[in-house]
Order: structure tokens, then C-alpha cells, then sequence
């Protein structure tokens, strides 16, 4: 007897890596780099966000960006779904930025030293939906048929000027993209150091040939064997579905 199709939850799976580059080696700072994922019963978060080298307070502001979205999206949940792409990218931005603006005024520092980039997938695991939200020069790939694509493409407003959550209007440069979540999907969060690996390199082709397989031991393998200038890191993503009675069973 063949099993019930009807739409259950999803079960994901969820690697990191994160790697200082030297710019930050030579003087002594951390890793500007912030990975983060959270989850309750019905949603799922994974968001990376690339604080600027330029701004003082850039890695905090990178962690604030990330804790903040994830407040908001759990309390706003699956109603974000119906939302147009414009009003979602002005209401997280909106948010992102006051909640950075607070912690600026209480620390006595500008605000634009908060800096970062801010690329995350929000998934509704029971409706089997993704909001991918994307600012600044991070990229998102989509993983489908065993091929990756690159939905949501790094994005400067001027000339090697990444657009950050400080910026003013940020949500005009905010790319956010609405869609369903397949069987055996897999999305890729990269910020640029990263990005930056996939072409003109020696390992290029290597990497993105693991990145097919979805092979994360092999892609830090690489990474790792590489002197890199930029912070560099990714987030792989698998969803897998659990079928109504698989749910059930649980």
C-alpha cells in the first residue's frame, strides 16, 4: 500500500563553518562572521550575517541583527508568509535597525559602527514554506534536481559597497524571495569570503563540486587548506519531509 502524500512536517539538518581571515589575524580582532539558527515546533531560522571590517562594533551588531529577526519571525510566525516581499523586507530592516539603534545610544557609539550584512531562511516546517531574505553581499544558492542555483545574489549598492543594516533605506537593497520547500532541498548561506572562493580559484571547482554532494566535511577540508584575507563561512541546509504518520508516530 502506498503511503500517505499528504503534507507533514520537515526534518532539517543544519552544518556550519566559520573561518577568521587574516585581515582580522593581524590585528588581533575576531571573527566578524556571525552563524546562528533556532527553531520551535512549528518554524526553523538559519541566518548568517558579515560584519563589517570598517565598523568598530561590527561583530556585535552582526549578532544583534540575528537575534533580532529571530524574535520577530516567531512572534510574527506563519502570517509573514502572505506578506509582499517589499513590506517584509521594510518590517525586518525597520526592526533590525531600532533594536542596533537602543543598543548604540545605551553604549554611547554611533550607530553606523554596528554594521553588518544579514542573509537568513525562515522555514514553516508544516506548511513546507521559506522566506529567504538577503542584504548586502552575502549570497543564497538552492540546491534542487542536483543542481545548485544562485537565488539570491550578492548585491552592492555602489562600487564594492555592500549595503548593511545601518544603512539608510537598507530595504530597498533587500532582496527577499517566497517559496515552497521541495523533497531532498538544501539551501547554502555564504557571505562573501566565501563567495569569493568559487571562481578564479584553485580549489574553486573543487568546492563547488562538494557543494553539489552536499560533502561538508570536504568544503571545510578545502577552506582549510586555504590562506584567505576574508572571514569566510556558510551555512548547508537539508530538508528531508516526515510524512503525516512519521509526524504522528513521533
Amino acid at each position: 500500500m502506498k503511503g500517505n502524500k499528504s503534507k507533514g512536517g520537515l526534518k532539517i539538518d543544519t552544518k556550519y563553518y566559520s573561518k577568521i581571515g587574516r585581515y582580522h589575524q593581524r590585528r588581533n580582532e575576531e571573527n566578524q562572521d556571525y552563524t546562528f539558527k533556532d527553531e520551535n515546533q512549528r518554524f526553523y531560522l538559519i541566518a548568517l550575517a558579515d560584519g563589517a571590517s570598517a565598523c568598530s562594533e561590527s561583530a556585535l551588531g552582526a549578532k544583534i541583527a540575528c537575534n533580532t529577526v529571530k524574535d520577530y519571525l516567531f512572534l510574527v510566525g506563519s502570517e509573514i508568509f502572505d506578506w509582499n516581499e517589499s513590506k517584509i523586507a521594510f518590517l525586518i530592516n525597520e526592526q533590525v535597525f531600532s533594536k542596533i539603534k537602543k543598543y548604540a545610544e545605551t553604549m554611547d557609539k554611533p550607530v553606523d559602527q554596528f554594521g553588518s550584512t544579514l542573509a537568513f531562511c525562515f522555514i514553516d516546517k508544516m506548511l513546507h514554506r521559506v522566506l529567504m531574505f538577503n542584504l548586502g553581499d552575502g549570497a543564497i544558492f538552492l540546491k534542487k534536481d542536483h543542481q545548485y542555483s544562485l537565488i539570491s545574489p550578492p548585491r552592492n549598492f555602489g562600487v564594492n559597497v555592500s549595503c548593511l543594516t545601518t544603512t539608510e533605506e537598507a530595504y530597498k537593497y533587500t532582496q527577499v524571495k517566497i517559496i515552497s520547500a521541495w523533497v531532498d532541498v538544501s539551501f547554502f548561506i555564504c557571505s562573501d569570503g566565501f563567495h569569493h572562493l568559487l571562481k578564479g580559484h584553485k580549489y574553486s571547482e573543487a568546492i563547488q563540486n562538494a557543494m553539489l554532494q552536499n560533502d561538508y566535511p570536504l568544503i571545510c577540508k578545502l577552506i582549510d587548506r586555504i590562506e584567505i584575507e576574508d572571514d569566510c563561512s556558510f551555512i548547508l541546509n537539508t530538508l528531508e519531509p516526515i510524512s503525516t504518520l512519521e509526524a504522528t508516530c513521533e
